[in-house]
């Protein structure tokens, strides 16, 4: 374990939490375990938050800036600009303290832009000479990555004898399970029956249930991305989960997303196309519409499976199943945004 961090993340707790402790899982997977200063989860207890935070910034070799969209325009409850005005301001401050000392590589959340040299205070001119890395953290790749991970090994002393590599691992392994541990957690699970930690955990060729989550391993990389896409994106929009037959994508939905979503205080409606057979699709949106109207929750998630059947299994009396269900989707989407 290293003795001391080498990495600092700075970034608004409100904004980019989760990108933030994604990212020091990631990291640490590839660093060790220690080498990320990531505030509230670096310091503990008891601990005096202003020392051990200035601690943290001045043992780092390096400084990651997480830049999320108008990351220069945040403001406070008064509606001042926090960045600009406040001098007090944390993000503000790690910043400037870095400046000058340490390098500072900012990472441009989800196609963010690099604010304007005019937008910033006086302490953090010549922030914006640097453009650095963009990441996607609704689809994190791996060649973003590793990107990332070179340019950090020039500035760690113990990384630049060159007989250290990090490396990836291999698509869906660990560190999306502890993301999704900690950002998307499940409910608790049932003491007895059905999901228990007790409970056999195989449960032949039928699909999981919600009540099987705690049973429903692998598949971390499409649960988090998912999540990712529902939770962080106010805009009104529809996703597509698409797979072969067979591939598990009912499962995926209600075992791997449905019990976290509702988790994150979202009302979730979820219906198939079999429920019914004359109106079809769009006599099952009906249905899910119905269901979240009688929810007091603000936002809500409609999940329409077996979508393709309207294909591979058409109604006779329902040539235009499809079109109809686009129909009504715009008019939902029109009514109730």
């Amino acid at each position: 374990m290293p003795k001391k961090p080498s990495i600092f993340i700075n970034y608004r707790r409100e904004r980019t939490r989760d990108k933030a402790i994604i990212l020091r899982i990631i990291l640490e997977a590839h660093f060790g375990e220690g080498s990320v200063f990531l505030d509230k989860e670096s310091i503990t207890v008891g601990r005096k938050w202003r020392e051990e935070l200035q601690n943290g910034l001045n043992e780092a070799e390096v400084l990651l800036c997480l830049i999320h969209h108008k990351w220069h325009a945040e403001t406070d409850e008064k509606g001042d600009n926090r960045l600009k005005l406040d001098p007090d301001d944390w993000v503000r401050q790690e910043i400037a303290g870095a400046m000058g000392r340490i390098p500072i590589i900012p990472i441009r959340i989800d196609g963010a832009e690099m604010p304007k040299e005019a937008y910033l205070p006086e302490p953090l001119k010549g922030f914006c000479d640097n453009q650095g890395i963009e990441l996607d953290f609704k689809n994190l790749s791996d060649e973003a990555m590793q990107k990332l991970l070179k340019s950090l090994r020039k500035h760690i002393s113990r990384w630049q004898d060159g007989n250290q590599t990090p490396t990836l691992p291999e698509y869906g392994n660990s560190y999306y399970s502890k993301a999704i541990s900690q950002i998307f957690p499940l409910p608790p699970a049932k003491s007895k029956g059905k999901g228990s930690p007790n409970a056999c955990p195989y449960i032949g060729l039928k699909p999981f249930s919600r009540e099987d989550a705690h049973l429903f391993f692998g598949r971390s990389r499409e649960i988090y991305n998912t999540c990712y896409k529902i939770i962080h994106q106010d805009t009104p929009r529809l996703l597509l989960l698409d797979g072969y037959s067979g591939t598990g994508k009912s499962s995926l939905l209600q075992a791997g997303i449905i019990p976290r979503i509702e988790k994150q205080g979202l009302a979730v409606a979820y219906g198939r196309r079999e429920q019914d057979k004359y109106h079809g699709l769009s006599g099952v949106l009906q249905m899910l519409e119905a269901e979240l109207s009688g929810k007091p929750e603000e936002k809500g998630l409609l999940i329409l499976d077996q979508v393709e059947e309207a294909i591979t299994s058409p109604i006779d009396i329902r040539p235009r199943e499809l079109q109809e269900l686009a129909e009504n989707l715009a008019v939902l989407l029109q009514s109730r945004p």
